[in-house]
């Protein structure tokens, strides 16, 4: 029961791109349609905090952050500007920003560790971030980790999406394979939207992609994207279908996912960037 939005490529697209998504993702979380018709409530919010990953890249010059607040996002309201006085000297970055917006009906999980996007450790050292919407088997999931009995306790505390982004650390190396994601349909009890982020040394890799159970839903759980070739932005329904504007909407080349597809996007450090219409698709039903 969440809302994500996320941002990748030249900040240029500032302006026309990044800021009124934005502002739709925040509007989107203080009041949400889709999800008041799906849970059968009046209205509905994603009201149990935020966060968002940044990740800045210019060559080998690299750098990475990720904040969170237990505070709704509509209440914090963030800078929309991509890039903040301290980032200016990375000259135009490629960027990577991925939002979450959270909301759950586990209410003992309400607390500042459960906010996401989560980090791990891959088994080769690589670094791996998860922001997920949807509801996965926990129980299921934390069977399958290698880990003592004593330590998986400690995953009682933690929401669902944080088993899941420690089950994909220990299966993950130094890339995110389709066969990986596939995989993760076997525990999906209602959706698998996610965003990933895997960021070593040598490179950033960015997938991103809903799978949902139940086609009823589709209105929920489908996701936009907008690809401009220099810069894209994906985002939940709720924000695209309820808060951008008319004119937005209607010229500027949205289109949702299908079911099951999701999209992969590698830059090499010491690489020249790839155009983002290279985005490698695959499809997980």
């Amino acid at each position: 029961m969440c809302r994500l939005f996320g941002f990748i490529g030249d900040p240029g697209f500032e302006d026309t791109l990044y800021k009124p998504t934005l502002h739709a993702f925040v509007s989107s979380s203080y009041e949400d349609p889709y999800a008041a018709n799906i849970f059968k409530r009046a209205n509905f919010s994603h009201k149990e905090g935020w966060g968002v990953f940044t990740a800045l890249i210019n060559g080998r010059k690299v750098s990475y952050s990720i904040r969170k607040s237990l505070h709704p996002v509509y209440i914090d309201k963030p800078n929309d500007k991509l890039l903040n006085s301290e980032d200016e000297r990375y000259y135009r970055p490629f960027t990577v920003k991925i939002f979450h917006a959270r909301a759950t009906s586990e209410k003992s999980t309400v607390n500042i560790l459960n906010v996401q996007p989560f980090e791990f450790m891959t088994t080769s050292g690589s670094r791996l971030i998860i922001a997920h919407n949807g509801a996965v088997d926990k129980q299921k999931l934390i069977g399958m980790i290698d880990e003592k009995e004593s330590y998986k306790k400690i995953f009682e505390k933690y929401s669902d999406t944080y088993v899941m982004g420690k089950y994909l650390s220990s299966i993950i190396q130094d890339d995110i394979k389709h066969e990986q994601i596939k995989n993760l349909k076997e525990f999906t009890l209602s959706a698998l939207n996610i965003s990933l982020v895997l960021l070593n040394e040598e490179k950033i890799q960015v997938v991103f992609g809903n799978y949902y159970v139940n086609d009823e839903e589709k209105d929920y759980y489908k996701l936009y994207v907008k690809n401009l070739r220099d810069a894209l932005v994906f985002s939940s329904s709720t924000a695209v279908d309820f808060y951008l504007s008319a004119d937005d909407k209607q010229n500027s080349g949205w289109f949702t996912l299908n079911n099951g597809d999701f999209y992969k996007f590698e830059v090499n450090y010491s690489k020249k960037i790839p155009k983002l219409e290279d985005l490698t698709v695959f499809n997980i039903r």
